[in-house]
């Protein structure tokens, strides 16, 4: 490998390092400013998301599966 080659992958890398801090800075700052609604309970020694809205004798849940969010 070349000394230009060389220096351009420790760029590159670099570069893609950059990316990676910088997005990870911003989803911080972005859950500090718009926390989601609801609480957080344990049940059975797992946490657990839970967002309760409204009044009545029917019970309607919806659970975000993998990775996903739900945002009312």
């Amino acid at each position: 490998m070349g000394k230009w080659s060389g220096r351009l992958l420790i760029l590159l890398g670099g570069l893609i390092a950059g990316v990676l801090i910088a997005g990870q800075v911003a989803r911080y700052n972005l859950a500090r400013q718009f926390p989601p609604p609801g609480t957080m309970v344990e049940s059975n020694g797992h946490r657990l998301h839970v967002h309760c809205e409204g009044q009545g004798t029917v019970t309607v849940l919806l659970s975000a599966g993998l990775n996903d969010f739900s945002v009312q």
